[in-house]
């Protein structure tokens, strides 16, 4: 029998693993944020599979890079916006 492919989280979990030294080498403060960003990408482990990407870094890293776009997004839509709205356009 062939062997099965292994899981989206079980690949995440390995990778986050091989990433462990990095953030213990962070400053504290950085430990904390980087723990946030592997949080983004336990919730998005669906696109991640849907990724189809075989080096689950690059799927992972594009999760990461989607949400602080998101996040960016809804941060500077209000002015951009409020712009629109003083010069008369929508």
């Amino acid at each position: 029998m062939g062997r099965s492919i292994p899981s989206v989280t079980y690949r995440v979990e390995n990778k986050r693993r091989d990433w462990e030294l990095f953030r213990k080498a962070l400053p504290p403060h950085e430990q904390e944020a980087f723990e946030e960003l592997l949080t983004v990408i336990r919730n998005r482990r669906t696109a991640i599979d849907a990724a189809e990407e075989p080096d689950i870094a690059v799927a992972m890293l594009l999760a990461i890079v989607t949400h602080l776009q998101g996040a960016l997004h809804v941060r500077t839509r209000p002015a951009t916006q409020q712009k629109r709205l003083d010069h008369g356009t929508q």
